[in-house]
């Protein structure tokens, strides 16, 4: 993130740095039809930061409004957590429409993000730039999020769109959800949104400009040792 490079000057003095951005893990897929059953999905590693009891209280609150909402939580348990969504699935054992789906393996995840409505961010704090966020643009989904640290960070640097709501409020969080969930229309833009900008930065792209700094770094490299090599020669 860029801001990580202002810390890192203004706390440690560091010159000799280079930043990077994410970028999309893969080349963008064409968008695929939203799925005709609303659908709420989120994804990662959870207990940590990343917590669902509030998404399944707006959950609760949408079937109100929407009894085929249906939420989609994928993934595992952070390692740091194990059994935590089997706690939360027993607690919350009463709400219908409620996917857990456990590990996604890799040849899984295109269908994950295709077959939702929007990808919603429960995160009670960030730890870097957001490879699920990404991954949302890749498939050009609408995302849902609180505007807290590195996620607010991305929206602005590079060009994501999001719904968001307060951090820790289960209304806020439900009016997001509903906002989009009942309005194709928004959905859908946010959705193509996401996807330029995950077209904008792909991962050749940001290998090359790893390789552009490698190779400037080494250019200045040879510099120097060719005017350490003259000058030692000037003086003898």
């Amino acid at each position: 993130m860029p801001r990580y490079i202002e810390i890192i000057q203004k706390k440690y003095g560091a010159t000799n740095l280079f930043h990077s951005p994410h970028g999309s893990f893969n080349q963008p897929r064409p968008i695929q039809p939203l799925p005709v059953q609303p659908t709420v999905m989120t994804f990662g590693k959870f207990g940590t930061y990343k917590k669902v009891e509030l998404l399944l209280e707006a959950h609760e609150r949408l079937l109100k409004r929407d009894p085929n909402v249906r939420l989609v939580i994928g993934g595992s348990d952070s390692p740091n957590v194990q059994g935590y969504l089997a706690g939360v699935q027993a607690k919350y054992a009463h709400l219908p429409n409620v996917i857990y789906t456990g590990y996604v393996a890799e040849e899984d995840v295109p269908s994950l993000f295709a077959n939702s409505t929007v990808v919603v961010f429960p995160y009670e704090s960030t730890t870097g730039s957001s490879g699920v966020l990404h991954q949302a643009g890749e498939f050009g989904r609408a995302a849902v999020m609180p505007k807290i640290g590195d996620l607010a960070d991305l929206v602005q640097d590079e060009g994501y769109q999001a719904r968001f709501f307060t951090p820790g409020n289960v209304e806020s969080l439900t009016e997001a959800l509903w906002d989009l969930i009942s309005n194709r229309d928004d959905v859908l833009a946010l959705g193509a949104s996401n996807h330029r900008a995950a077209s904008g930065i792909t991962l050749d792209m940001v290998a090359t400009l790893y390789l552009d700094k490698l190779k400037e770094l080494q250019e200045k490299k040879w510099k120097l040792q060719n005017a350490l090599i003259n000058k030692g020669a000037s003086t003898t």
